[in-house]
């Protein structure tokens, strides 16, 4: 089926996605040339849409006060690309939020080491599953007598990490 032809004295409001965001639904509408009509009216609708792993909607790019003249206008929702590695917390101690798809990678202590030393510092990670990320893991510290073997597997190593994943510390 051909969409309906624009009526004479009308513009074509349309709709479009940056890399990282996906129209669920497409949208088009006609507007009546100069007749005061603002994007944001409430019969034109924006689309909505989803968002690939990595990526977090922005904003649309143009403003809901846009006054509909006599150009054709498209409306793209802008994505923001969220970091590969984001640490459970913040340099401020505050708690990032998950982003939909990320796996975990937990550094932890080997079983039976943890009279060994300890580890300071994030110690939770979410990443990005379609990228290769190093992480900086978080200090260990052996306890007096002992010193710090290794992280297996090593962190600082492009690891594209498919699914939640421990790493360990041990301790000699």
């Amino acid at each position: 089926t051909d969409p309906m032809p624009r009526p004479v004295g009308y513009v074509r409001v349309t709709f479009e996605a940056e890399k990282g965001l996906k129209l669920t639904e497409q949208k088009a509408y006609y507007v009546k040339k100069n007749a005061g009509i603002t994007l944001g009216n409430k019969d034109l609708v924006k689309p909505k849409y989803s968002e690939d792993t990595g990526y977090k909607f922005k904003e649309w790019d143009k403003e809901d006060s846009l006054e509909i003249e006599v150009t054709d206008i498209v409306v793209t929702a802008k994505a923001t690309k969220l970091d590969n590695v984001i640490p459970e917390k913040d340099d401020k101690g505050n708690k990032n939020d998950k982003p939909e798809g990320y796996k975990e990678v937990n550094f932890v202590v080997k079983s039976g080491d943890e009279t060994k030393g300890s580890i300071d510092g994030v110690a939770k990670f979410y990443v990005n599953p379609n990228e290769y990320v190093t992480i900086n893991p978080p200090e260990a510290k052996p306890n007096t007598g002992y010193e710090f073997g290794s992280w297996s597997p090593d962190a600082t190593i492009p690891t594209n990490y498919k699914a939640d994943t421990t790493i360990t510390a041990s301790f000699n």
